[in-house]
């Protein structure tokens, strides 16, 4: 896999080869985690599946249909939010094309009838919740006489609808692109010294390109690829970003954000954080039983390295998330008492046991290193290697710690990977942008630079 960046926050120009395991060290502020940023941005969008599309359809017919509650008389606020979900999902969304949906498939191909009939049947609905209210005189309603609005503005409710025709299953990918990218760099994703289009390419390793650019002349932005597959038969993994692991801390959390992509924001909260913490709350349905058997002893390997640190399974009681442990015995630690040291051990654990780190996927790790005792730094990267050889992943990592960056250096040697290992040095060029340079047979220049603060200690004790 490959990287092209162009005038992307602090880097002006800059390209990068992923082989496997691929580490960028360098001092804080040299441009390193724009790298996982703008690979996740895009690999987020392209491993975008139909079921997602789908979903995505469902809640944008639902919020629709939400807002034409406010013609009648009955109180959403006491409405439940459920049964309209229910009645959009049995009645107005299908199941039936996903097999069949490509590129070009548009969303209104998903309803399962006219945007005419929907809103027909939309109509008897709402009439038949606001009789039933009446018969039961229940405070779903706000007024004694009750009834719906006369003048209740069906055309424009199908107007509404028929905006579906607009939105393709690409196009969709497009603004989720487009949306990754804004979270990731908080919209500030330009080099402020740039003259030229943004640009992000990202070329997988069976030459497929997707190319996000953004226009300078008009600040537009745009999303393109080439031989990328979209369809129902999508091979890309959703990427999984992590660079802190606190969110363990935000498990618990109820405002879990919901994206309506008619109405998409480039201030959207869909970032590589709640992406992980989504993954976190959720046991995946769809692991392959059969696949997990004949990973058990791959497994088994990688979790007894683990446990060599972490000893524990993450529960779930309720909206409540604790870690049952031997340790512990009969009592239950909430998962936000966990020392910041062992976080991101569960955090890994658990993408692990629930099948939701998959093989060929993306893993990004933005300085892993940093609440880790320098042992189990050790521990993190021969677990990491571990990772890598029996996932095939594509794992990108920064990292500034010395002792880190040596043991994915040994551990690639020892388990015969290191071929399919890469460093790279951040810095920056004379030009005041940011530059990378592979220093996978010049390690000796890595380590020096992180070994200067040691000798400015040494001349302060001479001294």
């Amino acid at each position: 896999m490959k990287l092209t960046l162009r005038n992307i926050a602090g880097i002006g120009d800059a390209d990068l080869s992923f082989k496997g395991i691929t580490l960028i060290a360098g001092k804080n502020n040299t441009g390193k985690s724009s790298v996982g940023k703008a690979v996740y941005s895009v690999m987020y969008g392209i491993s975008t599946t139909v079921e997602e599309f789908r979903h995505n359809i469902f809640l944008s017919v639902f919020n629709i249909l939400s807002r034409y509650l406010k013609y009648t008389e009955l109180e959403f606020r006491y409405f439940k939010r459920s049964h309209l979900m229910e009645f959009v999902d049995k009645n107005f969304i299908s199941n039936d094309h996903l097999e069949k949906i490509q590129k070009d498939s548009k969303a209104i191909d998903l309803l399962s009838m006219s945007t005419q009939e929907i809103a027909n049947r939309y109509l008897m609905y709402l009439k038949d919740m606001l009789n039933k209210a009446k018969l039961q005189k229940t405070d779903l309603l706000s007024s004694d006489n009750a009834d719906l609005d006369l003048n209740f503005p069906v055309d424009e409710l199908i107007r509404e609808l028929d905006r579906l025709e607009n939105i393709t299953f690409e196009s969709f990918i497009g603004t989720k692109v487009r949306q990754s990218v804004m979270a990731e760099f908080n919209s500030q994703f330009i080099n402020f010294n740039g003259k030229e289009d943004s640009i992000i390419k990202l070329t997988l390793d069976n030459s497929d390109e997707a190319l996000f650019r953004n226009n300078k002349e008009d600040s537009s932005l745009s999303f393109n690829y080439q031989g990328i597959n979209l369809g129902y038969y999508n091979t890309y993994p959703s990427p999984i970003y992590i660079d802190t692991p606190l969110v363990l801390d935000y498990l618990s959390s109820t405002d879990l954000f919901m994206s309506n992509f008619l109405g998409a924001s480039f201030e959207s909260n869909d970032t590589h954080v709640q992406h992980v913490v989504n993954l976190l709350q959720e046991y995946d349905s769809q692991s392959n039983p059969v696949e997990n058997l004949l990973n058990k002893d791959v497994f088994k390997e990688i979790l007894e390295k683990i446990s060599t640190v972490y000893r524990g399974d993450i529960k779930r009681n309720k909206d409540r998330y604790y870690v049952e442990s031997e340790n512990y015995g009969e009592n239950q630690l909430n998962v936000s008492n966990l020392s910041s040291g062992l976080k991101l051990f569960a955090i890994l654990k658990q993408i692990i046991t629930t099948g939701k780190l998959k093989t060929n996927g993306v893993l990004i790790f933005d300085e892993p290193e940093i609440h880790e005792h320098p042992e189990w730094q050790i521990v993190l990267a021969e677990i990491i290697v571990l990772l890598f050889k029996y996932f095939n992943l594509q794992v990108i990592i920064t990292s500034h710690s010395p002792y880190f960056i040596q043991a994915i250096e040994v551990f690639s040697k020892r388990y015969g990977v290191e071929s399919n290992t890469l460093f790279y040095l951040s810095q920056k060029n004379k030009n005041g942008f940011f530059c990378f340079e592979d220093k996978t047979n010049e390690m000796e220049s890595i380590y020096k630079l992180l070994a200067k603060p040691f000798q400015l200690l040494e001349d302060v004790v001479v001294s």
